[in-house]
């Protein structure tokens, strides 16, 4: 009669062990999951930051336009002006749109990482009267 006793105690203990086990397990995949996921929209976010200092520092070159000083302000007079460019990174792609948004002239990345369904969209609006003032979005 022990000896069966015994056997129900140690059944009884390696369920609750491999019940541990497997919750543990669940929690450490959830949790990795998670952080792939953050590191991926981390990344997102910083290709579309990068891809908004390609178009500002080209806006902000010197235009052969006669009459404007910076290529931005051809963005500045003519309100209808848009621009848009699809540009390759390494890791990923990045859509980049420019264009007139009431006061301030608006640079937005769309940007999505290879391999991952994660996309993330950064603006700079840039006041169109005073370049030092914009704000990010």
């Amino acid at each position: 009669m022990k000896r069966g006793y015994i056997l129900v105690v140690v059944i009884i203990i390696v369920m609750i062990i491999s019940i541990l086990f497997i919750t543990q397990s669940n929690l450490t995949r959830d949790n990795t999951s998670t952080i792939v996921r953050q590191e991926q929209m981390a990344q997102a976010h910083f290709l579309s930051r990068s891809a908004i200092d390609l178009a500002y520092s080209a806006l902000m070159s010197a235009s052969t336009t006669p009459g404007y000083t910076l290529k931005i302000d051809l963005f500045k007079i003519n309100t209808a002006n848009v621009l848009n460019e699809v540009v390759n990174f390494p890791e990923g792609i990045s859509n980049i749109r420019v264009f007139h948004d009431g006061n301030f002239i608006a640079i937005e990345a769309v940007s999505s990482i290879t391999g991952t369904n994660v996309v993330s969209r950064v603006v700079l609006r840039i006041n169109k009267d005073n370049y030092a003032d914009y704000s990010w979005d």
